[in-house]
């Protein structure tokens, strides 16, 4: 049996999906000490769970940092538009802005505040460690990583072209990225937990009940991601199931 690490760690939460009955119980699973470790999500707080608001409160109590998955910026980019319904680019059906009609502005202001990457303050890390939600490009600089790919990223074709597909013929994007920076990203449950030698994938289906994942990083982390051990990862088992698998293919509706 393991255990976690000791407080004073980023502790990077994987897809929540409104899920804070998990979130509650991951956190406790972890032994976060919110006066010693830093909290970090690698986007999708929201969608397709019971709790998306209790989820970004207790984000917010914790001072938390997190990037924007697909769920956070196609909502932010319908509200932009106005928020109507029909929505006239068809991204959002009424049954999914409902689950997040209980916002409060501050709380979409919060959201909007999110950038689309992150990198983590680890000083003693051999190799920069970035979040972002869904994936990078290999041999596109972080900076002109197209927003598209950092939130929809899964695979690519057999011609080496970004898909938001599961696999669209040429496989995941994780396996063939190879730094310079390491990756931690969520966005892939169909896959599950990822380890790949510069990448870690942590969307583990709590959502579709599977499990909630947590990744527990040192603040003086001295090893690459390649080399981590079972302590520092944190798991809880989802209580229930809440979306379909099926779903996580589709665009946010």
């Amino acid at each position: 049996m393991t255990f976690p690490l000791p407080p004073g760690r980023v502790v990077v939460v994987g897809d929540v999906h409104g899920c804070s009955d998990e979130l509650k119980d991951l956190l406790e699973a972890s032994q976060f000490h919110p006066s010693l470790d830093e909290l970090v999500f690698v986007g999708d707080l929201i969608g397709k769970g019971p709790s998306p608001e209790e989820v970004v409160r207790i984000a917010r109590k914790y001072s938390a940092k997190a990037v924007q998955g697909n769920h956070e910026y196609n909502l932010l980019q319908w509200r932009k538009r106005g928020g109507i319904l029909p929505d006239p680019e068809g991204r959002i059906k009424e049954r999914y802005a409902a689950t997040v009609k209980g916002l409060e502005e501050d709380e979409w202001d919060w959201l909007e505040s999110l950038p689309l990457k992150l990198q983590l303050d680890l000083p003693q890390s051999p190799l920069p460690v970035m979040v972002v939600h869904a994936g990078l490009v290999p041999g596109v600089s972080i900076e002109q990583q197209e927003p598209e790919n950092l939130v929809n990223l899964r695979s690519f074709d057999h011609e080496g072209r970004a898909s938001k597909q599961y696999d669209a013929g040429g496989g995941g994007w994780a396996r063939h990225w190879r730094g310079p920076m390491q990756v931690i990203f969520g966005h892939d449950a169909r896959r599950g937990l990822q380890r790949e030698p510069f990448a870690i994938g942590l969307d583990t289906g709590a959502v579709y009940g599977d499990e909630l994942t947590a990744l527990l990083l040192p603040k003086n982390l001295d090893r690459s991601l390649a080399h981590l051990e079972p302590q520092h990862f944190a798991q809880v088992r989802a209580r229930r199931a809440y979306a379909q698998k099926s779903d996580d293919l589709k665009s946010t509706q």
